[in-house]
């Protein structure tokens, strides 16, 4: 089940090579046999499939090995480690067993966070502010998730957001905002670690193919069924969701205590920022600064 709807099928077993040499042997994965449940998005969509790469703990076959899990296990890998660069307007760039010095402006300077639980890649972040406004100067939890377009956080602090943007309109079937298209953004800034890590306002209005509608690039964690809006995120479990919501006071939840009804989920607009390093073996998160030429790419 994704936030777009259910797939159906069953689960088989592979060898699944990346990067050319890292081959790990019987791996288990879903065959979908159905889509439907997508609707149009998938029909759409530039993706053939889904590759997990957070840890066993949110398996969806429980017991099972994740991908990062086997590969650490089985393959002649020096560090159980990958790492993104999304570029906005030219290619991004994936890179197993290591991060690509060549793309940062200061390798010796990669900003370290531990994650909060190995389950989600889940850190802690010290403050949110929006514009001028100090949304938050608590801690909160924020999940790093390539495989999610927009910015997702707690309902209490995402109105905290939306209540300075004059004209914003919640769209119920999108679970999005629809704000007029001459709206001035501010920056959106999360203090990680001690540092800063910006969005400019002007990344987080969505518009569309008429270039007539806009919407916010920030949400409520929740979501609406809609196979019609392709920026909807079609790839964002919807586990991840009920689990934030919902699993407070259980011990057995991937979301620490400290963070439920209090995380966010940060997608592509947020980590495109900087490059983004995800290291298996030590359980961290690393942030670095993207070399000058390239923070416009």
């Amino acid at each position: 089940r994704y936030g777009s709807g259910v797939v159906t099928g069953k689960f088989g077993m592979d060898k699944i090579t990346v990067a050319d040499d890292y081959t790990v042997e019987d791996q288990t994965f879903a065959q979908v046999d159905s889509t439907d449940g997508l609707g149009v998005i998938y029909e759409h969509a530039k993706f053939d499939g889904i590759l997990g790469l957070a840890f066993p703990g949110i398996s969806r076959d429980t017991g099972v090995n994740t991908f990062m899990a086997n590969l650490q296990d089985q393959a002649d890998v020096d560090l159980t480690m990958f790492s993104f660069f999304l570029g906005n307007k030219a290619d991004g760039e994936l890179a197993i067993g290591g991060y690509n010095e060549k793309m940062m402006q200061d390798p010796d300077n990669i900003n370290w966070i531990p994650v909060a639980k190995p389950a989600y890649w889940l850190i802690a972040m010290d403050r949110v502010t929006f514009g001028d406004t100090v949304i938050t100067t608590g801690q909160t939890g924020g999940i790093m998730d390539t495989g999610t377009s927009l910015i997702y956080g707690p309902e209490e602090q995402v109105n905290s957001i939306i209540q300075s943007l004059e004209g914003a309109q919640l769209v119920p079937q999108l679970g999005l905002y629809k704000i007029p298209c001459d709206t001035d953004i501010p920056n959106l800034e999360f203090q990680i670690g001690g540092q800063p890590y910006n969005i400019p306002g002007d990344q987080l209005k969505i518009t569309d193919k008429s270039d007539q509608v806009c919407f916010f690039g920030v949400a409520v964690m929740k979501f609406a069924a809609s196979s019609e809006f392709d920026t909807l995120d079609e790839e964002l479990e919807e586990r991840v969701v009920d689990e934030i919501k919902n699993l407070a006071g259980e011990a057995s939840s991937p979301v620490p205590t400290e963070f439920q009804h209090n995380t966010w989920l940060m997608g592509d607009s947020f980590l495109r920022q900087q490059y983004n390093v995800f290291d298996y073996d030590n359980s961290k998160f690393g942030l670095a600064e993207l070399r000058d030429d390239l923070k416009e790419q």
